[in-house]
């Protein structure tokens, strides 16, 4: 399985950012909203990827199946809020959906463009990166469920 390719390494601290929720139309930091769950998973990704939705809804079987744990999906290349939230109501997805508030994420992330964050999945405990890879295939998903079936009920 392809380890992720930009952004922080494994066992790093993941830096502060703020984020716009296109759901809820606020703002925060993505890591410390979801700071009580047992582990954090964040998918990276453009909306300009037909997949984008798809990838959602296998995201939002995951939060069904682990309650615990905090899912969210940022998109890279921001977007139109009003319109972002039609969709995810139109494709049934309630998982938080977010795009970066300014450009700061980027060099928080370690991230040049766009492109190299793009299809990130990231698996985070108390703040720290744990498992990192590329893609939402079904070996990544197989990884990612082995892992969260290890994690305690709640994060202490």
């Amino acid at each position: 399985m392809p380890s992720a390719r930009a952004g922080v390494s494994v066992g790093a601290t993941l830096p502060a950012y703020e984020v716009h929720n296109v759901a809820t139309d606020s703002e925060y930091s993505p890591w410390e909203a979801l700071r009580g769950k047992a582990a954090t998973v964040a998918y990276f990704a453009s909306i300009k990827d037909p997949q984008f939705w798809a990838d959602c809804q296998k995201l939002q079987a995951l939060q069904a199946a682990f309650p615990n744990v905090g899912v969210f999906a940022q998109l890279v290349d921001g977007g139109n809020a009003s319109l972002l939230a039609a969709r995810a109501r139109e494709s049934g997805v309630t998982i938080p959906i977010v795009y970066a508030v300014g450009d700061e994420w980027k060099e928080a992330l370690r991230v040049k463009t766009e492109k190299d964050m793009s299809h990130q999945v990231y698996l985070s405990r108390n703040l720290r990166l744990e498992w990192s890879a590329v893609g939402l295939t079904d070996q990544t998903l197989a990884e990612l469920t082995r892992r969260l079936k290890l994690l305690p009920a709640s994060p202490h």
